[in-house]
């Protein structure tokens, strides 16, 4: 096992869809426990055939396409790297509300890659942590650390506004290694102090989120349920005029989904109406997976008294309302506890990931064997061995996207049917939440409206090079 190591990392991508949108930047660096730098990587990724790229995210991060096509590598070759990065024994992957998007869009990665998705959270001392959440934390009980920006009147918790502030900013925002170095630099302001540092990243550890969680106390006894802790929950998602902070109770983990605790939110007026058959008791309902945002903290002066007054006095009268009403609550905690997600038929293959069950060891190690033959010897003849139809599929769409030549006429039909539903918007893919694929219609249309706007000299040039590329590529014809 390897000396444990944190790698803090960035991306920028070619849209905001976790499921079909593209890395096209990554960084990272590499750092002992006691953040001393040990390695650096950059990586520039040349976009996939099948990839629309989203006007709004190539004017934000400013990568023109020329740019990646000459200093990028295909995309298969980047995630793989990524992918070994990520899982090296030992490493703790983190950057700035990673958890809340890299993390996840490198899950769709890895599997439209056959690799392993989830091996980088859990396997050979692997782990992640989020910035984020901790400055968050920051803020309310150790505002002194850092110097806090304001924007338009309020606090921002935005990285670049924050890397400002405190002179962390080394080259424009939005550039994957400037931001990894600004969170490397955010990261060794909180950890010089030292208790609260400690303190906070335990709350990234599965077993010690949720033995924290059951050694709070505070608990509305007349429930008769073990599980009725009360909480604080810092959230983002509270926004400022909560403070960020959110004061819950624990209805228990739930019975299919066990890496998720459910909270019942408690700053609500509208809490005593709620009833189990009711579409807006969704709004009161939290799911936190252990080990990621929201922070539970215990409900205590020490942290309550950080709440606005006026939510404080919603959480007291309803934690008071609670304390009478048994079978109302035993009604919540059972259809919460039991809730399922409904499955979206026709989730796309590059979308299906949570639809699917973890793939077995011998499919694993198929999916080795396969890319080993496919890198080594341009051979793609162990495509017949996938039992699995869904896996084979998967597998067709690779050799399509990165070995085209290794392809078996066979499947020509399967692959060009998928490549007229990326062409027509008529017949869009979804995702697993039934959001629909970006098209290059909807791209053309879109660069035609940014070109109304202000926009720097590089902003129009990453729009030009865009615009021609889906003309070209997706034969777009609509008039500009």
């Amino acid at each position: 096992m390897s000396q444990p190591t944190l790698l803090f990392y960035d991306l920028e991508t070619s849209g905001l869809s976790k499921t079909f949108d593209q890395v096209v930047e990554f960084a990272a660096i590499r750092t002992t426990l006691d953040l001393v730098e040990i390695e650096r990587h950059h990586i520039y990724v040349q976009l996939t055939k099948d990839t629309v790229p989203t006007p709004d995210a190539f004017i934000t991060h400013q990568i023109g396409l020329e740019q990646l096509a000459q200093h990028g590598i295909p995309e298969a070759e980047a995630i793989t790297m990524i992918h070994g990065l990520l899982n090296q024994p030992g490493t703790i992957s983190l950057g700035y509300n990673t958890l809340g998007f890299d993390d996840e869009f490198l899950r769709f990665s890895f599997a439209r890659c056959l690799l392993p998705p989830y091996t980088h959270q859990y396997q050979h001392g692997c782990g992640r942590l989020d910035l984020y959440p901790l400055v968050l934390l920051y803020f309310l009980y150790k505002p002194e650390v850092i110097q806090w920006p304001t924007v338009e009147d309020r606090p921002s918790m935005k990285l670049e506004h924050i890397a400002a502030e405190n002179g962390w900013l080394t080259g424009q925002a939005h550039h994957a290694m400037t931001d990894v170095e600004a969170t490397l630099s955010l990261a060794r302001a909180l950890a010089s102090e030292e208790a609260m540092w400690q303190f906070a990243s335990g709350y990234f550890n599965k077993a010690s989120d949720w033995s924290r969680i059951q050694s709070y106390h505070s608990t509305v006894p007349s429930l008769e349920s073990p599980t009725a802790y009360l909480g604080l929950l810092v959230s983002g998602k509270a926004g400022h005029a909560r403070r960020y902070l959110i004061p819950a109770l624990c209805l228990g983990v739930h019975k299919q989904y066990t890496n998720q605790v459910l909270w019942l939110r408690l700053d609500d007026e509208a809490l005593p109406s709620a009833t189990a058959d009711d579409e807006g008791l969704a709004r009161l309902l939290i799911r936190k997976k252990l080990g990621e945002a929201p922070i539970a903290l215990p409900y205590k002066e020490k942290y309550t008294s950080a709440m606005p007054e006026a939510n404080r006095a919603v959480a007291e009268a309803n934690i008071a309302w609670l304390g009478q009403q048994v079978d109302w609550y035993k009604e919540i905690q059972t259809y919460a506890l039991h809730w399922q997600y409904a499955k979206v038929p026709g989730v796309d293959l590059d979308a299906n990931l949570y639809q699917l069950a973890f793939p077995s060891k011998n499919t694993q190690l198929l999916c080795q064997d396969f890319l080993a033959a496919l890198t080594e010897a341009a051979d793609s003849s162990l495509l017949a061995s996938f039992q699995d139809p869904i896996m084979q599929q998967k597998a067709i769409r690779y050799l399509w996207r990165f070995h085209t030549d290794c392809l078996p006429a066979a499947y020509q039909e399967t692959v060009s049917a998928y490549w007229q539903q990326v062409m027509q918007p008529a017949d869009a893919l979804i995702d697993f939440a039934g959001r629909t694929r970006y098209g290059p219609e909807a791209a053309i249309a879109r660069i035609a409206e940014l070109a109304e706007q202000p926009l720097s000299p590089v902003q129009q040039a990453v729009l030009t090079q865009l615009k021609t590329y889906i003309q070209q590529h997706f034969t777009v014809t609509m008039a500009l």
